[in-house]
Parts: structure tokens; C-alpha cells; sequence
């Protein structure tokens, strides 16, 4: 391999979490200023995920259960999201997604989709997973109520923490 293609490769890596192997934070943000800067799709949906609890699966399982408990959560949400726009890892336990390339007729489908993905991932992994749960929340853009993909953003930050 060549320098020019150990950059391309390098700066291709920059962008990917090492462990979920979805968008990272660096590559949220900039398709955020993106949204920030363009009209938004009608049919923006933004979904924000929080696993409540990883603390105490470390501490009482080690960090190799609670890494794998966040794989498992990032497979649940690429499962059920995939298609329908884009997932990230935006944090240690928080994942986010911005849905643009459907219309959904049924938002509360796609949330209890992902809820049976997640107790799945519980059933296979049971003393773990029993110590943790998934707080999420979604929200549709509204032209009359947000005025850039950052209320929407807040909008379902807000749904997400009254579900912790």
C-alpha cells in the first residue's frame, strides 16, 4: 500500500467506532452541520438511544461484558434502523440515528421493532443484560415546532431522559 492510499485508509478508520463499527461522533457532527445548513426532509426522524445501567455491568461483570452489551445494543439499533437512514455511535452508551429515506407511517412500529430486538440481545445474554435497560426517544422534524435538525435533536433527547 502505498502513502496516498495508508492516508485514504487512515482517514477512512478516523471515521468509524473501533468496537460498534458504526459512524462515529466526528462523522454525527458533521452530518448535523450539514442538516443545520440545508432544508430539512420532510420526513427527518431522529432517534437517540442510552443504555441506563453499563456502569454497574462493568462493575460487577467487567468491561469486556458491558464492550460486548454495547455491541449488542449497536446491532439492535443497525437491525432495526438500517435502510431507513443512518446510525452512529455518539458516545460510550449513546447511539443515534437519522431517519430520512422513507415515510413512516407508524413511528411507535419501528421503536417497538427495535424494543423486541433489544429483549432478544437480553434473552441471549441474561445476567448482564437484566442489569441494564434501554431509555429511548424519537422525534419527527415539524416544521411549526423545530426550527433546525437541533430541535429535533432536543425533542427527542427530552423523550429519551423522561424514559429513563
Amino acid at each position: 500500500m502505498n502513502l496516498a492510499e495508508r492516508i485514504v485508509q487512515e482517514e477512512e478508520n478516523a471515521r468509524i467506532d473501533v468496537m460498534t463499527g458504526l459512524p462515529n461522533r466526528r462523522v454525527y457532527e458533521e452530518d448535523m452541520k450539514h442538516f443545520a445548513e440545508e432544508p430539512l426532509p420532510k420526513d427527518l426522524h431522529y432517534v437517540v438511544v442510552d443504555i441506563n445501567g453499563l456502569k454497574d455491568v462493568n462493575d460487577s461483570y467487567g468491561h469486556e461484558t458491558g464492550d460486548k452489551l454495547i455491541v449488542g445494543a449497536a446491532r439492535c439499533f443497525e437491525e432495526v434502523f438500517r435502510g431507513w437512514g443512518r446510525q452512529y455511535r455518539i458516545g460510550g452508551d449513546e447511539f443515534a440515528a437519522v431517519l430520512t429515506d422513507r415515510d413512516y407511517e407508524n413511528r411507535d412500529e419501528l421503536l417497538r421493532l427495535f424494543d423486541e430486538r433489544c429483549l432478544e440481545k437480553r434473552n441471549q445474554e441474561k445476567d448482564a443484560w437484566e442489569q441494564v435497560d434501554v431509555a429511548r426517544g424519537m422525534a419527527v422534524y415539524d416544521p411549526e415546532e423545530h426550527d433546525s435538525v437541533y430541535g429535533v435533536v432536543r425533542r427527542a433527547d427530552k423523550i429519551m431522559y423522561e424514559h429513563k
